[in-house]
């Protein structure tokens, strides 16, 4: 389903590590990762990961994340974690505006894995990269509302691959990266609220009564920033 996708999503999509039994990495993507419940603190290929037979004979992972305990949704139906391999890992592009990752998820009862290239990123790089049948109606007016709600906006799209096609992209490398984030199925907008500080508007006070002219200087879009 796509609640399960777009969760799988949200655990698998990012560039945080476990390091010491803690979460590091930004911290945009540490929040999101603990919303979605998935744990990263398993092992990876480099690791000894390589003998778990619930992994072996995929593409060389690049790490294995432990899904939220009774993930249901893609033909599972168990109750304890399901092992979510991330077997390629396109990091965040600054000139794209998003990254992403192809993820092997085992399903119930049967020997292959459903391979998925999950793409997250600005909201207006994924509509652009989504097939617009896809895309529902109020996409870009939610997106925008949510912003000005002081809200940090990110969208979500994916689309099924092959064991032909991901081994096109993860052995051979034979097929590039925009081949990979292009007719994609949109799965939905992420929002994380950014909270103002319980001292920040004494502390705008007083700078104002002092004469000083307070500029927002933000790497959100400019409806967050306002």
């Amino acid at each position: 389903s796509d609640g399960a996708l777009f969760v799988i999503g949200m655990g698998t999509c990012h560039a945080v590590a476990s390091f010491q039994g803690h979460l590091v990495g930004s911290q945009v993507e540490v929040k999101m990762l603990e919303a979605a419940g998935f744990d990263c603190s398993l092992p990876t290929r480099e690791k000894g990961i390589s003998e778990d037979p619930e992994v072996a004979g995929l593409p060389e992972p690049a790490a294995v994340i432990g899904s939220p305990e009774g993930m249901c949704g893609l033909g599972h139906q168990g109750g304890g974690r399901v092992k979510v391999a991330v077997v390629r890992r396109f990091e965040f592009d600054h000139a794209r505006h998003k990254m992403t990752v192809i993820v092997a998820v085992p399903r119930e009862g049967r020997k292959s894995p459903l391979y998925v290239a999950i793409t997250k990123g600005s909201y207006e790089a994924i509509a652009s990269s989504c097939d617009p049948l896809s895309i529902p109606e109020e996409f870009l007016d939610r997106a925008k509302g949510m912003a000005l709600e002081g809200c940090y906006v990110l969208g979500m799209g994916c689309k099924f691959l092959t064991p032909a096609e991901v081994d096109s992209i993860v052995v051979k490398a034979e097929t590039d990266r925009d081949s990979v984030e292009k007719n994609l199925r949109c799965l939905g907008l992420i929002a994380l609220r950014n909270e103002l500080k319980d001292d920040s508007a004494e502390a705008l006070g007083k700078l104002k009564e002092g004469a000083v002219r307070s500029v927002i200087i933000t790497g959100d879009n400019a409806q967050c920033g306002q």
